[in-house]
């Protein structure tokens, strides 16, 4: 009967383990999944950035405009390369 106690206290021991460790992972899967959507957002919001800065090209007026346009569009396009690189992770 001892024995028996016993193999059966180990075995809620490895399912209370096994449990705990599911829910670490699901925990984890959660925060991946909350990760994806926010870089996801990012990536919409830089190609609507994308856009407007295409849109604003029609309508530089002088060189100053023009470089501050380049620039803007140089760190959307570089935040765009990060950010799928990350969602490619």
């Amino acid at each position: 009967m001892k024995i028996f106690k016993k193999s059966v206290n180990q075995k809620k021991k490895e399912i209370d383990n096994l449990i705990s460790k599911i829910n670490i992972l699901k925990s984890e899967i959660e925060e991946n999944i909350k990760t994806k959507k926010n870089l996801e957002e990012n990536i919409k919001s830089q190609n609507r950035k994308l856009k407007d800065i295409s849109y604003k090209k029609n309508s530089i007026r002088n060189e100053k405009e023009l470089k501050a346009l380049i620039s803007e569009e140089t760190v959307v396009k570089d935040n765009l390369k990060n950010f799928i690189t990350v969602l490619k992770e």
